[in-house]
């Protein structure tokens, strides 16, 4: 997903309480990768400026708190109810992502704005 999508996605998911889980993003390519649930990714099939891609497919990725060329991981917080001991371990929910890609895109049309993704 185009990082400013992601971004501002990641931003509505907080906005509504969800969990945000880790996902790997990188500057120069303008690009983040979230990692869902097996089997749930297909919910943002033909989102616009959503890629899935199937299980099994190669990431490079750094480990935690390192880099690999400009990519590291975001590490989630907790989510503030101090029982989520270890929220790395979740992953981002697929339905809620969609809903808030969507919300993304429906403020960017409201206010006219024009983006590639």
């Amino acid at each position: 997903m185009d990082f400013e999508l992601a971004r501002s996605a990641m931003r509505e998911l907080a906005e509504f309480s969800e969990h945000v889980g880790p996902h790997l993003v990188s500057g120069m390519e303008r690009a983040t990768w979230i990692l869902l649930s097996i089997g749930t990714a297909y919910r943002l099939a033909g989102v616009k400026g959503v890629l899935v891609h199937a299980a099994g497919w190669p990431l490079l990725s750094p480990p935690p708190g390192r880099y690999v060329g400009d990519r590291t991981w975001v590490l989630p917080d907790s989510d503030g109810d101090g029982r989520d001991r270890e929220p790395w371990k979740r992953l981002t929910d697929a339905d809620p992502l969609r809903e808030a890609v969507h919300h993304v895109h429906g403020r960017l049309r409201r206010a006219g704005a024009t983006r590639r993704w």
